[in-house]
């Protein structure tokens, strides 16, 4: 993960008072011999902060406190790294994320693995479902600009209008002041 921990007073990229990730950086691959180093980003719009739900950041939290006790994580460290205090190399955490969707019940047999990709996908497609518009979901995806979350997830924009537009007509139809989300 390309996060690191922080504390109220200083700049890393994980914020838990505030709820958010500020991604700064992003990390090269591990080679053999050559672990990942942070790097600059892409594009001036990946340079963003991802907002965190609560559970999300009571999880990272409990994590990090059981590291901290167990002497595998440091203050400031990444969220999840290795032994040494270094980030996790994408094969393992390929790997991590392919045996925590097994658990999970999400991963059927002959079905290609999940992959963080999966993931950053699913997490877009909540945002637009839970109503935010093009533009804060642009911001939080790091897309560069808006038409380009709204070209890949226009099917999704869809889905909501169509069916923000269907429980107005059935409130209209049965003459009910709107009562539901």
């Amino acid at each position: 993960m390309t996060s690191r921990m922080s504390t109220p007073r200083n700049s890393r990229s994980v914020d838990f008072e505030t709820r958010e990730i500020h991604v700064r950086f992003q990390l090269s691959r591990a080679q053999r011999g050559k672990p990942a180093r942070r790097l600059a980003l892409k594009t001036a719009g990946s340079r963003r902060d991802v907002m965190m739900g609560e559970r999300l950041v009571a999880f990272l939290k409990a994590h990090r406190q059981q590291a901290l006790m167990k002497g595998q994580h440091r203050p400031g460290g990444y969220v999840f790294c290795t032994m040494a205090g270094g980030p996790f190399g994408r094969r393992y955490v390929a790997q991590a994320i392919t045996i925590a969707s097994q658990r999970a019940g999400l991963q059927p047999d002959g079905v290609q693995p999940l992959g963080a990709h999966d993931l950053r996908h699913t997490h877009i497609s909540h945002l637009i479902r839970a109503g935010a518009d093009v533009l804060t979901v642009s911001r939080q995806a790091g897309h560069s600009k808006p038409s380009i979350t709204f070209d890949r997830y226009s099917y999704e924009f869809a889905r909501l209008q169509s069916g923000e537009a269907l429980r107005e007509r059935l409130a209209t139809a049965f003459g009910l002041a709107r009562s539901f989300p």
